[in-house]
């Protein structure tokens, strides 16, 4: 599957990707990198392909749900009620 997602429910045309909160998001820690590093031209790379990734599926009419690693471990039930919602 295109982007690789963590999860495929094929039946329902929905994909669950579960992004890491440094490579993923913009992290309060990116700010402590040098503006000319490779690794922050890596981590706007990232960002800038889930973007592409999200935009491939939604117009493939699939439903795309994404949580960050942060969420998942500050907020289980939060995980748990949203995927309750598209079942």
């Amino acid at each position: 599957m295109f982007g690789r997602p963590d999860f495929v429910l094929k039946s329902k045309k929905i994909v669950i990707f579960i992004d890491g909160s440094f490579f993923h998001t913009k992290h309060i820690n990116h700010k402590k990198i040098a503006f000319d590093s490779p690794l922050l031209c890596q981590i706007k790379k990232q960002i800038e392909r889930d973007k592409k990734v999200t935009l491939y599926y939604k117009e493939k009419g699939w439903k795309i749900i994404r949580f960050s690693e942060e969420e998942i471990n500050t907020c289980p039930e939060y995980i748990a009620n949203a995927y309750r919602m598209v079942l």
